[in-house]
């Protein structure tokens, strides 16, 4: 996420956890991460899918339609 901190105004920012992730043999995904400022340490909750690793084969068509699928998520 390149936006700045909602608080201080920082680009100093990241993930830094969730509650919620979705876990196939191949990806992990994180559901609605929180993200924290590294100056101001205000942290927030983002709605989305964060991607944290991904080993499945780029030419798979299947596995590419299947993984974009869990990014859009039920809503």
């Amino acid at each position: 996420m390149r936006s700045p901190c909602p608080s201080c105004g920082s680009a100093e920012t990241g993930p830094s956890f969730t509650f919620d992730w979705e876990q196939t043999e191949t990806e992990v995904i994180a559901v609605d991460p929180f993200y924290k400022c590294s100056m101001c340490e205000h942290s927030w909750q983002v709605k989305g899918r964060l991607v944290l690793s991904r080993h499945s084969d780029p030419d798979d068509q299947a596995a590419t339609r299947s993984f974009a699928e869990r990014l859009k998520g039920p809503d």
